[in-house]
């Protein structure tokens, strides 16, 4: 009896050849589009989710005087600051990036995204060492990634080698690479190629910045709560620090 049923619903889709191709194509096409739309939904909701803190993590942000648009840029001293004058931060840590021009012995200068940071990132952020050490305590030394490496040094490896830092200007600056990373994820909302200390960053004129400068911004600044509900508070509390950015301003 089923075999009949099945001859059945042959002939009547075969007699109807057009309009069972249109559902069937159309039948595809959905199925496709809802696919796609749980892998993008899944996609978006799984950025940074590889860091083992981020309940804990907040990225402080600012807005000019008079506008209510926030932005991502902080004043640079804030992070030591809040660290040293609140008790539920635990640590804080400065974030900036820059395009620099960075050179080894083996290869022309190459344009590089550079993070310049505190030693404490890695406390925070857990981007995967591959090969060598983590030391940024020490200004002298450089990490880079996968891409970087390739990049830079093809199939030397790079550990114990020189970069050289701002390569054609004339504060030219060497670091040695102590540690290969991992290339950041595609779900990372950090992506860079290499990065040292936050005391390796000069200004355009070839001069260092200053750790009290409230009139430089690094391009983010991170705190991590001993308890995320004390966000909102520890929101206000920053307020503190707003007279000390607009005379440095």
């Amino acid at each position: 009896m089923f075999k009949n049923y099945l001859k059945i619903v042959v002939r009547n889709l075969w007699r109807n050849k057009v309009y069972t191709f249109i559902n069937i194509i159309g039948l595809g096409i959905g199925i496709e589009a809802m696919v796609w739309g749980f892998q993008n939904y899944r996609f978006s909701f799984s950025f940074n989710n590889f860091h083992k803190e981020t309940k804990t993590i907040f990225r402080v942000l600012s807005k000019a005087q008079g506008s209510d648009n926030l932005k991502g840029v902080c004043p640079m001293p804030l992070a030591a600051a809040a660290k040293n004058d609140f008790s539920d931060v635990k640590e804080a840590v400065r974030l900036d990036s820059r395009g620099l021009n960075i050179k080894s012995d083996q290869s022309e200068p190459f344009a590089s995204n550079t993070y310049f940071t505190d030693p404490a990132f890695f406390n925070f952020f857990n981007f995967q060492l591959i090969h060598g050490t983590i030391n940024l305590n020490d200004h002298s030394t450089v990490l880079i990634t996968e891409k970087a490496a390739k990049k830079f040094f093809g199939n030397i490896n790079p550990i114990g080698k020189t970069l050289l830092f701002y390569s054609d200007e004339p504060y030219k600056k060497p670091l040695i690479v102590t540690g290969i990373l991992k290339d950041p994820p595609f779900n990372s909302s950090l992506q860079f190629e290499v990065i040292t200390n936050f005391g390796n960053q000069y200004k355009p004129d070839g001069t260092k910045i200053k750790n009290d400068d409230w009139s430089w911004f690094a391009g983010a600044v991170f705190i991590k709560l001993s308890q995320p509900s004390e966000a909102a508070k520890m929101s206000n509390d920053l307020k503190r620090y707003l007279p000390l950015e607009q005379t440095a301003s």
